[in-house]
């Protein structure tokens, strides 16, 4: 049955998802894939603003930014929506995972805990 499933794009032998497709995925899926590109693009970032092109990074950061979703609309400074909107999703995250390792040390102590009383508990009946 595997074997008359379709192949992917990147399962694909062209070469542009050998030579580009499969290193970037291969990339993607190390698990400190994120902390590399964030970064090479804070040097990125520091380079360029401190360059002989720093003006044209200022302009960038001061681009008009719209969203619209219906009659919805949101206008703005690209500064603005970074430090508004990718923070805020920035620290959502990070909580997120706070969250998640505070459960699971939590509940693998708990769980842990009440295996050797069970344990504990059954040595002792069965030993009468």
């Amino acid at each position: 049955m595997a074997d008359s499933l379709p192949r992917t794009w990147l399962q694909s032998d062209r070469v542009l998802a050998r030579r580009l497709g499969r290193p970037i995925s291969a990339f993607l899926h190390v698990e400190a894939s994120g902390g590399i590109l964030l970064v090479c693009a804070a040097i990125a970032a520091l380079v360029w603003a401190n360059s002989g092109w720093s003006d044209s990074y200022e302009r960038f950061f001061h681009t008009s930014l719209t969203i619209s979703i219906g009659s919805f609309t949101v206008k703005d400074s690209l500064a603005h929506a970074i430090n508004d909107g990718l923070m805020a999703v920035f620290f959502f995250v990070v909580g997120l995972e706070i969250k998640r390792e505070w459960w699971l040390v939590s509940f693998g102590t708990g769980v842990l805990l009440l295996c050797r009383r069970l344990r504990l508990w059954g040595e002792w009946l069965f030993r009468r």
